[in-house]
């Protein structure tokens, strides 16, 4: 339940990349874990806490997600507003790719 990664971003004029290590901790999988994110690269350092909570309603899948996130150094100084629309839109781009590929894997595994 440890993973380790490099994530690439563009926000606004800077651009740069964060080293960084994933831990899951509570983990019932499907249905639902804690996770933990700690990066850092030239830009600063970033420290991501959350959960992600799966259930089934009405035939299809419900993902549920909250969290907090704290960043430091010159990526800080971007202001917390236009990172949290940056995570948001993350995000949502994450789960339409997932979306995407499931849909995918569903129709391989109907034939």
């Amino acid at each position: 339940n440890q993973y380790t990664g490099i994530l690439q971003f563009k926000l606004g004029s800077m651009q740069g990349s964060f080293k960084g290590n994933v831990n899951l901790s509570n983990v019932n999988a499907p249905a639902s874990y804690d996770i933990e994110i700690d990066g850092n690269g030239l830009l600063g350092v970033a420290n991501v806490q959350g959960s992600l909570k799966v259930e089934t309603v009405e035939n299809k899948t419900l993902v549920q997600y909250q969290g907090e996130a704290q960043f430091g150094g010159r990526i800080a100084s971007v202001g917390s507003r236009i990172l949290e629309n940056a995570i948001n839109s993350l995000l949502d781009e994450s789960l339409d790719a997932l979306d995407k590929y499931l849909q995918v894997e569903l129709k391989k595994h109907q034939k």
